[in-house]
């Protein structure tokens, strides 16, 4: 394997294929793009879990979440990979990779949603919380012990 703390090592195991992560009662969907989502889990001296367990629902919604407008997964690929860092412990992840599924018209307005909210919040000439705490202030900073002497 060769791994060390800075070059993990590892390898795949338990690969497998599936249609569907729903079940889909009609054939009138768009295949909207591909996507990935994973799951992983920490163990330190490859035993004790520190992080939470591996949950392969979180993967699939993961994946469908990344494309605005996406409603399920198909021909969906599935695999663990297992990283070892040397002498820390190991990195158990659990990778999918599928098409997202939906209506192209719905994605579409979906992603012009979200843009228009992105501009709006970058445009949006709310103060911050140093702005609202001191108004009065003219320069950034930090101010120790006492009143800023003008």
């Amino acid at each position: 394997m060769g791994a060390t703390l800075f070059k993990p090592g590892g390898r795949v195991r338990s690969p497998a294929l599936y249609d569907s992560a729903t079940i889909i009662r009609t054939s009138e969907y768009d295949i909207l793009e591909e996507s990935e989502g994973e799951s992983s889990t920490f163990f330190l001296f490859g035993m004790i879990p520190i992080t939470n367990p591996i949950s392969i629902d979180y993967a699939l919604s993961q994946a469908v979440q990344k494309v605005p407008g996406g409603k399920s997964l198909i021909n969906i690929k599935v695999w663990h990979e297992t990283h070892v860092m040397f002498p820390l412990g190991t990195v158990s992840v659990l990778k999918i990779k599928g098409s997202v599924i939906g209506n192209k018209e719905e994605a579409k307005k979906e992603r012009l949603r979200l843009e228009s909210e992105k501009k709006e919040s970058s445009a949006d000439p709310t103060p911050s919380k140093d702005e609202k705490r001191n108004p009065n202030s003219s320069s950034g900073g930090i101010s120790v012990g006492g009143t800023k002497k003008d």
